[in-house]
């Protein structure tokens, strides 16, 4: 069959925050081309990220994804020419252009796995896709499977990786955890693993939450359980997660939805509970401080990798 192909003009600089952006609306199987010099390989662990021989680099890069018809390609157009508008705030995008055009009968979506292999996200964690296998290397390793089908979540970005430094940092036995945009649920999984007492995960995104219940399965975590919704605005939803009963709450999210957030969670916090805040943009990072110490947070610890940004706060 058919596919639609889309194609992204922008730069290296910006490849990172439109790859995150892209995925947070349900884009799978990215594929970047960029003119970075040989020795970037650590990049192919990105989601879908395949990096080819480079020319010399110029600075720009190419960003495609596939999707299978029918698909509503003005309504995709115009996603991915308002995250240029929105990431033109914050990064250089060049050219920030986008096209789309009918492709050979090729399986794009099934495609990208083939880059998605198994790595040590931290110390002691290490991810596998449930389609290949992996060895501990030592008695503390922990190994973790995830499919993360449509789901934003592969563990190998570096808004995942601080918020597991976190977990191995700041978790302890028998915490109960609150995971919010769960996406693809490896936060939980992982929250679980290292020894969690029970965890609740929701998502706005119904297909999220299907997707997250999964890993949860492959992984054979059974003291989870998984809503969905928004948590901001569903009154109903935070009667049902609790108020007062979490040690530790996981935020992995945009600064934007971060600073509305930070003025509901605290309820459903223990007193000394920890939040530890993610998906943070360097250039956002102060607006999500001012917000997290306007309601009434104190920081305890900041982790940053490449431009973002983690905020560990009680």
């Amino acid at each position: 069959m058919k596919w639609i192909k889309f194609t992204l003009e922008t730069t290296t600089e910006a490849t990172d925050l439109l790859s995150y952006e892209l995925s947070r609306i349900g884009i799978e199987g990215i594929e970047i081309e960029d003119r970075l010099p040989a020795g970037n390989e650590e990049r192919a662990l990105e989601l879908g990220e395949i990096l080819p021989v480079r020319e010399a680099d110029d600075g720009t890069a190419t960003i495609h994804f596939y999707l299978e018809p029918p698909c509503d390609i003005e309504k995709r157009l115009k996603q991915v020419n308002d995250i240029f508008r929105e990431a033109s705030d914050y990064t250089d995008i060049g050219k920030g252009t986008v096209h789309a055009a009918e492709t050979p009968d090729i399986d794009w979506v099934s495609n990208w796995k083939q880059y998605f292999k198994p790595f040590r996200a931290t110390e002691n964690i290490i991810i596998k896709p449930t389609w290949e296998s992996a060895e501990k290397e030592s008695d503390t390793d922990i190994i973790i499977e995830i499919d993360p089908d449509t789901a934003f979540g592969t563990g190998s970005h570096e808004t995942t990786l601080l918020c597991l430094q976190a977990l191995e940092k700041y978790q302890k036995q028998k915490m109960r955890i609150l995971d919010v945009g769960c996406g693809s649920g490896i936060l939980t999984v992982v929250a679980c693993k290292l020894g969690a007492g029970s965890a609740t995960a929701v998502d706005i995104d119904e297909t999220a939450v299907k997707i997250a219940g999964k890993n949860l399965a492959v992984n054979h975590i059974s003291n989870a359980k998984l809503l969905t919704g928004n948590l901001i605005d569903n009154e109903k939803l935070r009667e049902q997660i609790g108020f007062g009963c979490f040690d530790m709450v996981l935020a992995n999210i945009l600064a934007d939805i971060l600073i509305p957030l930070s003025s509901v969670i605290r309820p459903h916090m223990k007193k000394d509970g920890l939040f530890v805040t993610s998906g943070i943009i360097n250039t956002k990072a102060d607006e999500v401080r001012q917000a997290l110490l306007r309601n009434h947070f104190e920081i305890i610890d900041t982790l940053t990798m490449k431009e973002w940004v983690s905020f560990i706060v009680k």
